[in-house]
């Protein structure tokens, strides 16, 4: 078959050939007659040749394929469509119609993955071959388009990719619209990293074809938007600001596709890892993305009516909030993928990166230095107010190489910087925001230069002050808030007026919410004046013991971060008595951090107790809408207690990592390296770390695993009993 395609082929370019020699002889004012006859005799041959192989084709097609592209062997399947497509393109105007087409048609629904996947590169492959041969395949497009546009949600993933690019080949074509392409741009989200990859493929040809639409309605506006346009990209823009501008237009195009994904944090990192080997060289525009922030609308300024805001964003047009706070993501993802980062968990094994690609990433996070030192302090500044643009913007603070502002000799910038980051830290309750906020405090004080660290210390220790002071101020007034409605109690007040979240209560949780999201990265300052910060650890304690009594004041989700902020800062104590070595601590500290220790596992372990009676009670008064309010806050208080546990048991073990590293140091020191790891729990702690060692007895644990009961089921003793 292929041989007879061959032979066919190559007398229809003879045929054509000698058509061309025939007609430009006609054409001379004297043809030669005798070259006429040859020509036409010839080219009557040919054809019949012609009609010769295409009816041997025929005949074979219908003996040999219409029986083999139904074989049971899939392989045999396979090579029948690959050969048709072949084929096809080969001698298009004897098979693209629809008796030999109907047959890559059937086959798309083959139960076998290889031959759909197969029907699907024949396809891509004669619509990226011609235009003609697009025309040729009207009828066949119409009634096989909603199949192949099913396709993409393949159960297997190379059929699915398959079916994206033949999708993007039809598009190109103009034979599909746009809106059929919305289901690809979904599969930005997919697991699988080659659907992924094959999505994120189609994305510059949908952007390239939204710009021309965009450009074709500016050209028709009749209020002069293409003359604008043309000023703006004329003979007077540099090179410079006409890429500028296009980098721009393509992020914010990216924005709003993200957008139509969801727009969450999680998507936009999924999208940002998907569209990465496409468009990672705009991505990487550091200086063009944060110069975005800082655009002033200038219809604004000169106190002109201004449209609505369009999706497309110019040059020199001012963000929108929401457009605002999709770029920062968009570029908080962006930094961590240029960094080597996996914004997504990718297939197979990950192998460690080589030492080109390290080079790489360090490349990167030098020139997002170099861009974030001149913009990112004055976008900070401006959208410190809005929190979903703010906390992205932060969390990029965070891949900062801080050694710049020493060699630059520009510390007052990296104090003002650090200011900022403290002013936000204060102006914002959401986590996110306040995390973001610890994470750039604590950058500060663990990369860069010693006058660098001092400013981070200095901003670090200011943070802890302010929360550690502001939560006493909050605890003092919901006590006095306590007392006071306890009168109104008697007097017939709700009983579960207590748990509502008032404004001290308010204040007290965020503080402490503060103080967790510091907690979680760094310790509180060691010598500090303030006696709040001193003592921090003290009334962390007070407030757990007091739930645990039952006469607490506070709400029960502010007791939950409670319990744990003293967790972490009882943790960070034993790190850092630990880290000074067994030669320079006393027995008299171990034996007073160990008072500390048992103290707060003896309150957590009663907060659990607590807690779990306080659920069953509800549960037990069988009324769904009492204390409907604090449902989610007392769940949050067992959940609090067993984490804390748990943390509390697992970071008492590093004695026993601390001695096992020091055996490590002195078995390398030997060549003994090649004995394997050794295991900490086969490692005894220097002696004066041994009162450390933390063993709960069964009756703590058996508390602790009665509150995980109560978190697993959803806090409630029934499942049943609440919807």
């Amino acid at each position: 078959m292929t041989s007879l395609v061959k032979i066919a082929k190559a007398k229809a370019e003879t045929r054509d050939t000698k058509q061309r020699q025939l007609d430009s002889e006609s054409k001379k004012k004297r043809p030669n007659a005798a070259m006429l006859r040859a020509l036409t005799e010839a080219l009557v041959k040919t054809q019949t040749r012609i009609r010769g192989a295409e009816r041997m084709i025929a005949d074979a097609f219908t003996k040999i394929f219409t029986h083999r592209f139904r074989d049971v062997d899939a392989s045999v399947r396979a090579a029948c469509m690959e050969n048709i497509g072949k084929w096809m393109r080969s001698h298009p105007l004897f098979f693209l119609s629809d008796v030999y087409l109907k047959y890559l048609g059937w086959s798309l629904s083959d139960k076998d993955a290889k031959v759909r996947r197969t029907v699907l590169v024949a396809l891509r492959n004669l619509y990226t071959a011609s235009n003609e041969n697009l025309a040729l395949m009207d009828t066949f497009n119409a009634r096989f388009q909603p199949r192949v546009r099913e396709m993409i949600n393949d159960v297997d993933a190379s059929v699915a990719a398959e079916a994206v690019s033949v999708l993007e080949a039809l598009y190109e074509a103009g034979v599909i619209p746009r809106e059929d392409m919305e289901p690809v741009l979904a599969l930005l989200m997919d697991a699988n990293g080659k659907i992924r990859a094959a999505a994120a493929a189609v994305v510059p040809a949908l952007l390239a074809g939204d710009g021309a639409a965009a450009l074709a309605a500016a050209e028709d506006d009749d209020q002069g938007i293409a003359t604008t346009t043309k000023k703006r990209t004329g003979a007077g823009t540099s090179p410079a600001t006409e890429k500028g501008a296009k980098t721009r237009a393509t992020l914010m195009s990216l924005v709003n596709i993200v957008k139509g994904l969801g727009g969450s944090r999680a998507r936009t990192a999924a999208a940002v890892d998907a569209l990465w080997d496409e468009f990672g060289e705009t991505l990487s525009e550091w200086s063009v993305a944060l110069d975005a922030f800082l655009w002033e609308d200038k219809s604004a300024q000169t106190g002109k009516s201004k449209k609505a805001p369009s999706k497309n964003v110019a040059s020199g047009t001012a963000l929108e909030s929401e457009q605002a706070a999709g770029l920062a993501n968009l570029l908080a993802c962006s930094v961590r993928r240029a960094r080597g980062e996996r914004l997504v968990r990718p297939d197979g094994v990950v192998r460690p990166p080589t030492k080109a690609q390290k080079e790489s990433h360090e490349r990167a996070r030098e020139a997002f230095t170099q861009s974030a030192m001149r913009s990112l302090p004055a976008a900070l500044r401006k959208w410190r107010s809005d929190e979903a643009v703010v906390t992205p913007l932060l969390e990029t603070a965070c891949h900062l190489r801080l050694e710049h502002y020493s060699l630059k000799h520009k510390e007052s910038d990296f104090d003002e910087l650090t200011k900022i980051v403290g002013e936000i830290f204060r102006a914002h309750s959401g986590r996110r925001a306040m995390e973001a906020c610890a994470g750039v405090l604590f950058h500060a004080v663990r990369e860069g230069s010693e006058s660098l660290r001092e400013i981070g210390l200095k901003r670090v220790e200011q943070a802890f002050v302010e929360s550690a002071e502001k939560l006493r101020v909050a605890v003092a007034e919901t006590a006095a808030a306590a007392s006071t409605k306890k009168t109104s109690k008697k007097k017939g007040a709700s009983s579960e007026e207590h748990l509502q979240e008032d404004g001290a209560q308010f204040r007290a949780r965020v503080e402490l919410a503060r103080l967790n999201a510091l907690l979680s990265l760094m310790p509180p300052p060691s010598g500090s004046k303030s006696p709040a910060v001193r003592d921090l650890f003290d009334d962390l304690v007070t407030i757990v013991v007091a739930a645990a009594e039952n006469t607490g004041t506070l709400h029960p989700r502010a007791v939950a971060l409670a319990t744990r902020a003293a967790a972490m800062t009882l943790s960070h104590a034993l790190v850092v008595l630990v880290a000074r070595g067994s030669a320079s601590v006393s027995a008299l500290e171990i034996t007073e951090h160990v008072a500390l220790r048992d103290a707060l596992l003896s309150s957590v372990v009663a907060l659990a107790r607590t807690s779990v009676e306080a659920l069953e009670n509800v549960g037990a008064s069988g009324d769904k809408t009492s204390d409907a309010s604090s449902r989610l806050g007392l769940r949050a208080v067992p959940k609090a207690a067993v984490a804390a546990f748990a943390h509390l048991v697992v970071v008492y073990q590093r004695p026993r990592a601390a001695a096992a590293a020091t055996a490590a140091a002195e078995l390398a020191k030997t060549d003994g390296a090649d004995d394997g790891p050794i295991d900490p729990a086969d490692c005894a702690p220097a002696p004066v770390f041994a009162p450390l060692e933390l063993s709960p007895d069964e009756d703590q644990f058996r508390v602790v695993w009665d509150a995980c009961n109560q978190v697993r089921v959803g806090g409630f003793p029934n499942p049943d009993t609440y919807v």
